[in-house]
């Protein structure tokens, strides 16, 4: 069973020593020498965090911190390889938590790693547009930029 909500530094902590290899790689390549801190600086740096648990144990954590204007917010998520197990159940309940970092931040945009293939899936299934590829990061390496505006509802 997956349960979704505030984490604690003990789920920041469990998902941190357990990183899927995507993720791993992601960090070190944006600068962090330890993989394990791009997730407690992620967790600090953020507005809005949640944290996914499968049978108990924490797998996923993502949130949005702020970006370069007050009006975007850069959207992120570190994981377990479990995480990845649950598929299409957590791509479908990942939607609602986009539209909360949506009515926080009217835009929403980051890097994701040209090597990176599960994230992009999922980035553009999220409906976020892609551009680049560009270097980016103190290492120079190749991310592409993903952004997404407001979506309005119908009765907005």
């Amino acid at each position: 069973m997956m349960v979704v909500d505030s984490p604690g530094w003990k789920d920041v902590l469990d998902v941190a020593f357990r990183l899927c290899p995507a993720d791993q790689a992601e960090a070190e390549a944006l600068g962090y020498a330890d993989p394990r801190v791009a997730c407690a600086v992620s967790a600090l740096r953020s507005e809005i965090l949640w944290s996914a648990r499968l049978d108990g144990r924490a797998c996923a954590l993502w949130g949005v911190g702020p970006g370069p204007d007050p009006d975007v917010g850069a959207p992120w998520l570190l994981a377990a390889a479990e995480f990845f197990e649950a598929g299409l159940r957590i791509a479908r309940a990942s939607r609602r938590f986009i539209v909360v970092m949506n009515e926080r931040f009217s835009i929403l945009e980051n890097f994701v790693s040209v090597d990176n293939a599960t994230a992009i899936r999922w980035i553009e299934w999220m409906g976020f547009d892609l551009s680049g590829p560009v270097p980016h990061g103190p290492r120079g390496r190749w991310f592409y930029k993903f952004r997404r505006g407001h979506v309005l509802r119908t009765g907005d």
